[in-house]
Parts: C-alpha cells; structure tokens; sequence
C-alpha cells in the first residue's frame, strides 16, 4: 500500500488550485475534466488548497495527466488505489514489469537513506553486500582523510617549530662535526652540510634527497659493563626527516643488546612524533636527553667516528666514472 497524505491535515497557507497547477505543468481545462471525470474530490474552480490531503491529491493526479495520460491509461494507473488519491508522488513509483505502485522504501534523509539500506540487508542476511557497504564507506572516509590532510596540512613544510629543542640540539651536533677533524672526506662535508642547511630552512621540506648521518660515541666502562652511544640523522626523498639517540650495552656475563633513548620524526604535513624511551633504560649509567647528550659531545677527543651516506651523490659520482672511464 502507497504511502498516504493526512487528508485532514490543515495547509500553514491555503493555495490557490490555478497556481498549483501552473507550477506542476497542468493545464487549467485538464485540472477541471479531473473533477469533472470524478478522479479529483473537490471542485478545483470553488475551492481553496487549504490541506495537506488536498494539495496531495491535486499533485498526485495533476502530475500525471500533466506527464501525458490520457483518460484509459489514467484509469489502469489508478484501478489498485484507494480514493481520494492522496498520495505522494516523491515516494512513489509504478512498476511497469509488475503492474502495480510501490513504496520508494528508501525516503529520508542520506544517514535515514543509508540505515534502511543497511538494514534491509540484515535482514535479508545479506553479508556479502553489508561487506562491500564496509568497503565502499572505509575508502569514501579514506579519501576524505587525504582531502582534509592535503587541504589542511601543506605538503611542502613540517608542522613543526624550528626552535624545537631537538632540532636546536640536532643543530648543534652538526656544527660541532663541521668543527671537528672527523670531516675527513669530500663526501663528508658536502654531507654535513647539506644537513646543516636542511635544518637552517626548516619547516621548509627538502625533497629528492636521501642522506643519512651516524655518529659513533667512545666506549666507557661502568663497573663491569661497557656501553657506547651513537646518533643518527636521515632524511628520504619524501622528506621525512629523522633524529634518533640510540647506544649499546654490553656485559661479559650476559651479552650484550643495542638500546634506542630517542625518536624524532618529521613528516611533510604532520606534527613530528616523539618516542622517548628514557624511563625503561634503568641499566643505562648514563643514558640522558639528547640535548644534554649533544651538549657534552667531545668530538676534539678523537674518540667518535663519522659515517655519512648521500645516494643523491652516489649516483652522480657513478655517472661522472662512466663518462671518465
């Protein structure tokens, strides 16, 4: 059964008949034959729309004559329907495979739209397409994600401050490498200061450079164990950008195991990421911030050791051997 209009339902405005059917595209001869033929139930030239039910049947019929029925097909549409025809054609449609008016089941709003649907495949058991709904939402919501980030997060800086104590402290370690005799090689200054200047630019991105810098702390011995640290910077050719503290522990009973006190990482777009793992690091003697640890860095001692990777560089200087040899 078609859904019905309250026909006793007073109209907020009464409506005059010859406007309605101006708007819905019905000629005024036809709106009287309605009335005339006994399809319509009020007399459209002595009476004011003045309810919901009137204003629905008038829509209803007036919509359909309007559409092109002629009297005989009018009389098959209407055969299974109840007088008066309050009906509402936005939730209503006629099957003509089976001959008969159906109820658009989903009405409403899209999140009232989106329950019915879900709902009648529950109960129809119908896991399959609930599945494929899942699948269909996960990567509508996916790719809004991406919209939002893209739109809110440029892609060509970090969401970082350059004052940050890590980035200060990362700076800090590189100055003093520049300073120190452990640039030793033409890759390593070209290294170290292309990471300097990286760090100088920042929140700006730095992209299609992949370098990575590792320094090696000297080994101290804590009773009877001995521990070093080393730091690392890297950064890919996406631009992220990573600072990290790490070290080794080793003792003759037990053996040894390498440890990580700290993870800063940067990303285009996003707030950097920090793991601090300082507080699980009880049998460290002397694990400390990464501030304090660049703070005491002696690179003058002779104790550390530099390794410094550029495959930007790497490639060119490949090339350049070609065209030698």
């Amino acid at each position: 059964m078609l859904f019905r209009i309250d026909s006793e339902q007073m109209s907020i405005f009464p409506k005059n008949p010859r406007d309605l059917a101006e708007s819905i595209g019905l000629d005024w001869w036809a709106a009287k034959k309605l009335y005339d033929d006994k399809w319509l139930t009020f007399d459209p030239e002595k009476n004011l729309i003045d309810t919901n039910g009137k204003e629905a049947e008038f829509t209803f019929l007036g919509s359909l004559v309007a559409a092109g029925c002629d009297p005989p097909m009018l009389k098959h549409l209407l055969r299974d329907l109840e007088r008066p025809y309050c009906y509402d054609l936005s939730r209503s449609y006629y099957d003509w495979s089976n001959r008969y008016w159906e109820n658009l089941l989903f009405h409403g709003t899209p999140q009232q739209i989106a329950a019915k649907i879900i709902s009648s495949f529950e109960d129809g058991e119908d896991l399959s397409s609930l599945e494929n709904i899942k699948n269909y939402a996960q990567e509508a919501i996916s790719r809004l994600n991406d919209e939002f980030e893209e739109e809110n997060f440029p892609r060509d800086i970090y969401v970082c401050n350059p004052q940050d104590p890590f980035i200060e402290a990362a700076r800090q370690m590189l100055w003093k490498i520049a300073a120190s005799d452990l640039i030793d090689t033409p890759e390593k200054t070209i290294v170290v200061g292309k990471l300097f200047n990286i760090f100088q630019q920042l929140p700006k991105v730095t992209l299609d450079v992949n370098l990575s810098l590792n320094l090696v702390g000297p080994r101290r011995m804590f009773g009877d164990h001995e521990i070093y640290h080393f730091w690392d910077i890297e950064l890919s050719e996406e631009g992220d950008l990573k600072i990290s503290s790490a070290g080794h522990f080793y003792r003759p009973s037990t053996g040894g195991d390498s440890f990580t006190s700290m993870v800063w990482e940067a990303m285009p777009g996003y707030e950097p990421e920090i793991s601090n793992y300082l507080n699980s690091l009880l049998i460290v003697d002397d694990a400390d911030t990464f501030e304090n640890e660049v703070v005491v860095m002696n690179l003058k001692s002779g104790e550390y050791e530099l390794e410094v990777e550029d495959r930007t560089l790497e490639a060119w200087c490949g090339d350049e051997k070609d065209l030698e040899d």
